[in-house]
């Protein structure tokens, strides 16, 4: 936080009452002291701060492994001594070293013996003596730690959280920070000519990113109670932390530089949080804001505000990497949301957000996932319909949260205000549900969680309709109970729901797919089946439900078997049944008084359930089983057969072999024969076929019963029958026979209905067809289909090591990207589906994913101030290219342009330890990967 222009007088009060609150603060945190707590890599030896405005320079506090030594270096600041006051713990006694060294001559440097201190936790204090015994406080509760006898400053929550967050900014599309600039509103073409002169004569990006920040300085006093946006800020020229940050980004873009602005906070120590099992710093800090920005091919941090608060003299704080800003500051929230596909992401309070969504679908499936890094939690206030109803899309109806040991928290207010939400699906890995996460949803809303989860207690507190349901658990149903008013709690994974043994009937059923709308029914009840149901609810309507059938679609059906058994007042438990097996009872006047469901992964066996068919219904069961759609099935009736129906003639038309034409039927005379119509006498009239009704049925004519005789197939109207007519023989189908032509269709006889074309999927594309694609690598599949009824959806998925995962669940969206995480050989899925429950599927299998295009070896050896570099790369494409860049002390001190040498030696000038980080381009698929080392050169 920059200190307040004014006095010398007025910036010591300020830096004093700063330095009193941070000092405050670090008393209210716990600290973790875990032996080997802290690998090599997560260790720093040198720390810098600049100092105030009042001091020329910056301190530069640096641990000497080797000699077991404190080393101060004051860097001529003007000081007469400097001094040490440290506490072990949080705890622990303070122990104050009054003067631990003068300055003499050209000496500023000050050294600490550490050899005598216990192992354990530090906060370390610096004081510098500049008048006698005046003293002055500029290292603040700074944490070192004593782990085995060797002293180290340690990567804390500060950098872990900067290393979470840049994981994300590297693995976006750097353009997307330019593509908005709508925040500006009109002063955007003001801005833009000014930055323009700004940049003017500069030749690179470094460049024009050093000339915008010496702007902002020299435009910007630090101003409490002003507006903070770009806008305001450039034209007022006034503003806090968040303004110099806001206008610096701002003009970044304008000048097609990829910028975000960082809010956090500065403190030296906080806690890891072990109910959440993630870091945590929450407020707890003073709070600020700086900028990271792209060029070179690195992101780069830059705080305005705090080198304005020095003057701006030399820039100490541009340029910085994230190792450097996170030794005093946690990163937690990036101004700047990222697209991919129709969810919104950002980085927000630590965590990566899954933010809203903005396609159509009215249920939805949140990812887990963004470009490989871990969903974490809902953004604060995210989802809320009612602060982005432009953006959200507040039809949604049902929203799943997949169970996801990453995916935690639900921030305050995600959900607010969906109007039409009905169900949320909320597993137990939630650990923490902020306030408002549902409110104004109103009481249709479901909440569908677990027993003694965060999720329930929250809907206990807020009085909101719940259902509990095992964990992991796929379906979940519940049933009322004849002479009950309501249905009973929700049951699942072979529970039962009902009765059993109390003569009692099921009286109304229904059953959900939790995570997928994945199961469907239908019950015979009055002696017919009733329609297929995609889940909902069956009601006996007055009458039992004598017996029952279930089936599986989707992702269920490919992955499970349904099984399910059920309760006869009769017969006690049935046996049980899977995957459209009737269980139940037929022609006895039994009813259904409970019923068991179970999803069974395939391949697997469940102790004590079986596949018995036989045994899973009593009575005499219907003979045909139709195919489940959600097409009525006609009810078998046995209607005698018209005669003198007029018929349609027909012309070549063999008729169905071994069909007879009843004898004694009266034949019209003077009617012409047609020719070479072989039509088969004693023709059977079949049984279970709708017959048209008002039709008169003459006297003396023999009806032949149960033969069947196909459907919807025209039979010649007012045409004389010849008698001892040869039989036909390779008789084609119905279906195969020619239309009749001129003729007039019967009275009183419906007309054949038009079936649905087929729904088939005609291709499945993938943008990247090469053998060597690599994990990594983006994959766009696309598919089209064709025939059906009404609008096709889609779903993507894979399958890896037997597990399948969706990749974009059914909606009108053709394509899904596919991106893989893992080498080896993946099978990938297109289904297709229609308003009528059609479905078809396409696959693409084999599909083979290589290793990752990787940096495979990377060796930096320092001697006689020179760095060895030698690189190695495995699964590349084409020629490689190398580009390497070293820094001290975050500083670049050499770098090149990509080449293709593999080894490089670089002269350097001091002592200390070097950064090498170095990028390798694939030219085949343009993929740039890095890898950082460091080296001592003493």
């Amino acid at each position: 936080m920059k200190l307040l222009r004014g006095t010398k007088e007025k910036k010591i009060r300020s830096l004093g009452l700063l330095i009193f609150c941070q000092f405050l603060l670090l008393l209210c945190i716990p600290m973790q002291a875990e032996a080997g707590k802290y690998a090599e890599e997560d260790r720093y030896y040198t720390m810098q701060y600049k100092m105030t405005e009042n001091v020329d320079g910056y301190t530069k506090m640096t641990i000497d492994p080797d000699k077991k030594q404190l080393v101060v270096d004051t860097c001529r600041i003007n000081c007469k001594a400097v001094g040490i006051q440290y506490r072990k713990g949080i705890s622990g006694e303070e122990k104050k070293l009054d003067v631990v060294g003068k300055v003499d001559g050209d000496n500023y440097t000050f050294e600490i013996p550490l050899d005598s201190w216990e192992d354990g936790d530090y906060i370390i204090i610096v004081w510098y003596v500049h008048n006698g015994s005046d003293y002055c406080n500029f290292f603040s509760g700074l944490h070192m730690v004593i782990e085995d006898g060797e002293s180290f400053f340690p990567k804390d929550t500060a950098y872990k959280m900067g290393e979470k967050q840049l994981n994300v900014l590297k693995k976006v599309n750097e353009q997307s920070m330019l593509s908005d600039t709508s925040y500006l509103g009109s002063s955007e073409a003001e801005m833009k000519a000014k930055a323009d002169s700004i940049v003017a004569g500069c030749t690179n990006d470094y460049q024009k990113c050093e000339a915008l920040y010496q702007w902002v300085m020299d435009h910007v006093t630090y101003t409490f109670n002003t507006e903070n946006e770009a806008v305001d800020v450039f034209k007022t020229g006034k503003g806090v932390c968040f303004g110099y940050a806001n206008l610096f980004t701002a003009m970044l873009r304008l000048e097609g530089i990829p910028a975000a602005t960082i809010t956090g906070g500065t403190y030296m120590y906080d806690y890891f949080d072990k109910e959440l099992d993630d870091y945590y710093a929450g407020g707890d800090m003073s709070p600020h804001a700086w900028t990271v920005c792209y060029f070179d091919g690195v992101w780069h941090y830059c705080d305005a505000t705090w080198d304005d608060g020095i003057g701006g003299r030399d820039r100490y704080w541009f340029d910085l990497s994230m190792e450097r800003m996170s030794q005093d500051r946690g990163q937690l929230k990036l101004y700047h949301t990222f697209v991919l596909g129709d969810y919104v992401y950002s980085y927000d309070q630590a965590r990566l957000s899954v933010s809203s969504y903005t396609g159509d679908d009215t249920t939805i499936t949140l990812p887990t996932e963004f470009l490989g890094e871990k969903i974490n939690s809902t953004g604060w206030k995210g989802f809320c319909g009612n602060q982005f109803t432009d953006d959200n899309n507040t039809n949604i109806e049902k929203v799943i949260i997949p169970r996801s040991t990453d995916f935690i928290y639900l921030g305050t207010c995600s959900f607010n205000n969906y109007p039409k939400l009905q169900a949320i699906v909320v597993p137990d890995t939630i650990k923490q549900v902020e306030d408002g996460v549902l409110l104004g949803c109103g009481s249709q809303l479901t909440v569908y969680c677990t027993p003694d989860s965060a999720m329930e207690k929250y809907a206990k507190e807020h009085n909101l309709n719940y259902v509990l349901y095992q964990d992991n658990c796929e379906v979940i149903y519940a049933s009322v109970v004849d002479g009950n008013d309501s249905y009973d709690a929700w049951v699942s994974d072979g529970s039962l729901s009902g009765t059993e043994g109390q003569g009692r009937r099921i009286a109304k059923l229904k059953i959900n797919g939790l995570y997928n709308d994945g199961i469907k029914m239908r019950a015979y009840i009055g002696q017919k089946w009733t329609q297929w149901q995609n889940g909902g609810e069956i009601a006996g309507e007055g009458k039992d439900i004598e017996a029952i059938q279930l089936d599986l679609y989707g992702d269920l059906e490919e992955n499970y078997d349904v099984y399910y058994r059920t309760h006869n007042r009769h017969k006690g438990w049935l046996g049980w049944t899977k995957n459209q097996g009737m269980s139940g009872t037929f022609g006895i006047e039994g009813a259904i008084e409970g019923i068991e469901i179970k999803l069974i992964p395939k391949g697997t066996t469940v102790a004590g359930i079986t596949d018995d068919t036989t045994a899973a219904y009593f009575g005499v069961a219907p003979t045909a089983i139709p195919t489940p759609t959600n097409t009525p099935i006609p009810t078998p009736t046995n209607i005698p057969a018209p005669t003198n129906t007029p018929v349609p003639t027909v012309t070549s038309t063999p008729m169905p072999t071994s069909t007879l034409i009843p004898t004694n039927t009266p034949m019209p005379s003077n009617t012409p024969v047609p020719s070479n119509t072989p039509v088969p006498s004693n023709t059977p009239v079949p049984s279970n076929t709708p017959i048209p009704s008002n039709t008169p049925v003459p006297s003396n004519t023999p009806v032949p019963s149960n033969t069947p005789v196909p459907s919807n197939t025209p039979v010649p109207s007012n045409t004389p029958m010849p008698s001892n007519t040869p039989e036909p023989t390779s008789t084609p189908s119905p279906s195969d026979t020619p239309e009749p032509t001129s003729t007039s269709s019967p009275s009183n006889t419906p007309e054949p209905t038009k079936q649905p074309e087929k729904l088939q999927v005609l291709n499945l594309k993938l943008s990247h067809t090469s053998k060597k694609v690599h994990v990594g690598n983006k994959v766009t599949m696309k598919a089209a289909g064709k025939g059906g009824q009404g609008t096709l959806k889609y779903q993507f998925s894979y399958k890896y090591a037997g597990k399948t995962v969706v990749l974009s669940d059914f909606s009108t969206k053709s394509s899904a990207v596919f991106r893989p995480k893992k080498s080896g050989t993946y099978t990938l899925y297109v289904k297709v589906k229609d308003e009528s429950g059609q479905l078809a599927v396409k696959t693409i299998k084999s599909y083979k994913v290589l290793k990752k295009y990787t940096i495979d070896t990377l060796t930096v050896s320092g001697k006689n101030k020179k760095l060895q570099i030698k690189i190695g790369t495995v699964g590349a494409e084409g020629t490689v290219k190398y580009k390497y860049v070293v820094k001290y002390n975050g500083e670049v001190v050499k770098k090149n342009t990509f080449s293709t040498k593999k080894a490089y030696t670089v002269k350097v000038k001091k002592k200390g330890t070097y950064t090498v980080t170095v990028y390798a381009k694939d030219t085949a698929s343009n993929v740039v990967k890095k890898k950082t080392v460091k080296c001592k050169i003493k």
